[in-house]
């Protein structure tokens, strides 16, 4: 390989490795001019061949490496995307710490190749082999990017259980800090989609709530407060769920406000027509379930007793389904009621937690052992009165 057109910088760059005391800034000179004289030549196989031959050399300078491999990557934005020196250059940083950005960041470029020839699988585990999350000499900012990338090719293959794992890596402060809205934002969607998939409408509704004070009052802000309020409705009652719901502002559609009203209230109803535009056929048919659960709970206010026809009138829906939606409440939703199927009756009850049980055995003792000790206090006075 030692061809007679490089014998004069291959002397020097010898010379300088040998002496006492390395500079690494002529070694790195040095080496960036033998690499130039090879690619004069034309062949970029023999660039590739040098590159990694200099990288093993004794007593090589880490800094005079690092500035050979930042020379070679330069010669990449005028070749083919998929040109084989950049497996060369990528192969000379792998293992080596000192050359982790430039290997983290040649691994972005081959993936972004293997994408572009419709290999997600391959470009997605690419970016996998890269923690990033433990490179110290990485821009945060970088970094972030990195991750952010890992996140979307996962979620484009559907990836979800891999997606959160690697999610908790991203710091979320560093998404808190000024500068980083853009790609809080963008972390958010992909979150938002991941919770989705998982019907978990609480976290979705909690997504597009940040999403919506990043974005402010602009109209993308709106739009995210609307989507927060789709996904609250959907939500099993809980008591977060009716604090948020009471805080929404007025100026989301005037036809999911009503909903909301209703959900809020002590009054039955059902969504309109209208809303149904909002959200898909699935999201629908939860939100009428939800509306449905509503509207038990408020029965459950002003009855004790209740057939079930009248109930099922009550709800606009059929006997068999009011019932099916009342076991579903009981089995599920902590619900406390009871159908007798015989008589055709519903009976509520007001649930009573294994605390309150406690409380209420305890005051039964506490009244009991007084009645004890008046009848003890009793009998001893009598006693005394007849001697």
């Amino acid at each position: 390989m030692e061809e007679d057109y490089l014998k004069d910088l291959l002397i020097r760059e010898k010379e300088l490795r040998q002496a006492e005391e390395v500079s690494a800034a002529d070694c790195e000179k040095v080496m960036c001019e033998i690499l130039e004289r090879v690619k004069a030549r034309g062949s970029w196989e023999s660039v590739g061949e040098w590159v990694q031959v200099l990288s093993k050399r004794r007593r090589q300078p880490k800094q005079a490496i690092v500035g050979m491999i930042k020379h070679s990557i330069s010669y990449l934005d005028t070749l083919a995307r998929d040109h084989i020196l950049l497996d060369t250059i990528r192969t000379v940083c792998e293992g080596k710490i000192y050359l982790e950005i430039e290997f983290a960041r040649l691994t972005k470029r081959m993936s972004e190749n293997y994408e572009a020839k419709n290999d997600l699988e391959k470009a997605s585990s690419l970016l996998q082999e890269v923690q990033v999350e433990t490179y110290g000499s990485m821009d945060k900012s970088e970094k972030l990017n990195f991750l952010l990338e890992q996140l979307r090719l996962l979620l484009s293959l559907k990836d979800y259980v891999r997606f959160q794992i690697i999610s908790k890596k991203v710091n979320k402060k560093i998404l808190d800090e000024k500068g980083m809205e853009e790609n809080k934002i963008r972390f958010l969607k992909y979150m938002i989609e991941y919770y989705d998939h998982g019907k978990d409408y609480m976290e979705v509704a909690l997504s597009y709530k940040t999403m919506a004070e990043v974005m402010g009052q602009s109209m993308e802000g709106i739009n995210a407060l609307q989507e927060m309020v789709v996904n609250l409705l959907l939500v099993s009652y809980s008591a977060e769920q009716m604090d948020l719901l009471r805080r929404v502002p007025e100026s989301i559609d005037s036809d999911l406000l009503e909903v909301v009203g209703i959900v809020t209230g002590k009054e039955l109803g059902q969504p309109k027509e209208n809303v149904k535009k909002l959200m898909n056929d699935e999201k629908w048919k939860t939100l009428i379930r939800r509306i449905n659960q509503h509207n038990i709970r408020t029965v459950q206010v002003y009855y004790k007793r209740i057939t079930l026809s009248r109930l099922a009138e009550l709800l606009g829906m059929s006997i068999d389904d009011a019932e099916a939606e009342i076991r579903d409440m009981v089995s599920y939703m902590g619900f406390s009621a009871k159908i007798n199927r015989l008589d055709g009756f519903v009976y509520f009850s007001k649930k009573t937690d294994a605390h309150d049980r406690l409380n209420e055995w305890g005051n039964d003792i506490y009244s009991l052992l007084n009645k004890l000790e008046e009848v003890t206090h009793l009998i001893h006075r009598e006693r005394i009165i007849n001697k």
